[in-house]
Parts: structure tokens; C-alpha cells; sequence
């Protein structure tokens, strides 16, 4: 699920979560990072396992790196927005 977390003002963050464990986090975070000229870091939740923290609105292209990485078909991922 990837999901916007309003911050102050007009800044947001977009939170990635419900990936498997096995997944190399840290990896996958600096891939993204690097992608998307953006900070971001691996938060662990314990309900939720592993959350990936993006700065802005990136919810539209974390969507097509999953699907292009092949982490997951597009019809697994649940976007939720404003």
C-alpha cells in the first residue's frame, strides 16, 4: 500500500508498506532515493513490519518502480491519496 501522510503546510510524505520481508529495505530505499532526487528511510512498525518513508508526493512513480522492479503486479498495490 502506498500511502500520503500530510506533513505541515503543503509538504507530505509518501509511506510504502506491506512489502515482503525478505526484501533487501535499505537497498530498495537507496534505489528510490536516487530515482526520485528525494530522502526517504526505513521505519519498523510493529504492526506493520518494514514501512518505507519518501519525502513528497511520490505516490505515481513508487507505484511504476514496484511494478517495473518487479516487487509487485500493479492490481496488488493499493494507492490512497488526498
Amino acid at each position: 500500500m502506498i500511502d500520503p501522510d500530510q506533513r505541515n503546510g503543503k509538504k507530505c510524505l509518501t509511506i510504502v508498506e506491506g512489502l515482503k520481508e525478505d526484501l533487501d529495505f535499505k537497498k530498495k530505499l537507496k534505489d528510490l532515493k536516487r530515482e526520485f532526487c528525494c530522502n526517504g528511510n526505513v521505519i519498523e512498525d510493529k504492526k506493520l513490519g518494514k514501512i518505507i518513508q519518501l519525502q513528497g508526493d511520490q505516490r505515481n512513480k513508487v507505484l511504476q518502480f514496484l511494478v517495473d522492479a518487479n516487487i509487485a503486479d500493479k492490481e496488488q498495490i493499493k494507492i490512497h491519496g488526498f
